[in-house]
């Protein structure tokens, strides 16, 4: 009955607002490593996709960090892949779901906090994130798969964030359940880093946030450009993907990796924005070059 069907949606709401409040929220905002150096550097990259990570893409990552050293690492969405909770036809045979968190923990977060000890290093939740996020509140028998395997550990040691001093960025509302609804909610997961540059996983080519903008999702490098009062010219900027680009479920060469380094003035509040495109066989960061083998 339609009662039924109600009573039924609020009990739902009830589990992921709880989930949220007990394992999400007390990691929001924990690992803040406040800096007043007017000059500042940040990396930025999103789309890991776990396993899908590409190596070479993984290895300038790391290496840009330790040579640069920045003060906050950005992870801007979709370091997880969890194929096993997409909503997509799948084939059991690739299932790996402690495999996935594993490699997150042991080959993309621990290598980021070995290269640069010092940083804040920011994970906003992506759309990728979110399955695992819903799904873990669920406790469905895949969750189980990961909790057992994992001796019921929570999702701040599943996800490395306590171990890693992961500053975890999720401020939407886990109980979204049509996928314009969801979209809107992970939208929120932005941040906004001294006064003049916004951090969203989706692209903001309308400038809706009136600040300079690094995002990512498409696996598209892009360039937009606006101007306002404030803050005068403005860059948006939609990051490559750090993935395979000839990932299982993307059409070959469709994508291109890359990641942004940003650098602040902040006393007068504005930022440049050094944008890295990989071409398909090597790239060129701030003078050094690498070539994929």
């Amino acid at each position: 009955s339609t009662l039924e069907k109600r009573i039924a949606k609020h009990s739902s709401l009830d589990v992921y607002r709880g989930f949220a409040e007990i394992e999400v929220l007390p990691w929001v905002g924990k690992y803040e490593r406040p800096d007043r150096k007017r000059w500042q550097t940040m990396v930025v990259a999103s789309d890991f996709h776990d396993k899908e990570a590409d190596p070479f893409a993984m290895q300038v990552f790391l290496e840009t960090i330790k040579r640069v050293q920045p003060t906050i690492v950005c992870l801007a969405g979709d370091i997880y892949d969890n194929y096993e909770f997409s909503r997509y036809d799948k084939d059991p045979r690739q299932f790996d779901i402690a495999g996935r968190m594993r490699f997150v923990r042991d080959q993309i977060l621990k290598p980021i906090r070995e290269a640069a000890p010092m940083a804040q290093i920011d994970f906003l939740v992506g759309n990728h994130d979110q399955y695992v996020l819903r799904h873990m509140a669920d406790r469905t028998p895949e969750m189980r798969v990961i909790l057992s395997d994992f001796m019921g550990l929570s999702l701040a040691d599943i996800f490395g964030i306590r171990e890693m001093e992961i500053n975890l960025v999720c401020k939407h509302d886990l109980a979204a359940f049509k996928a314009a609804d969801i979209r809107k909610e992970i939208e929120k997961n932005r941040k906004t880093y001294f006064e003049c540059l916004t951090v969203n996983h989706y692209p903001d080519p309308k400038f809706t946030m009136g600040t300079n903008t690094i995002s990512g999702h498409t696996h598209k490098p892009a360039m937009y450009t606006s101007s306002n009062e404030l803050l005068g010219g403005l860059v948006g900027v939609v990051n490559g993907c750090m993935c395979r680009i000839d990932a299982s479920y993307v059409d070959k060469n469709r994508d291109q990796n890359g990641f942004t380094i940003a650098h602040f003035d902040t006393e007068n509040k504005t930022c440049q924005l050094d944008q890295v495109v990989f071409a398909d066989n090597f790239v060129n960061v701030a003078g050094t070059l690498y070539l994929r083998r």
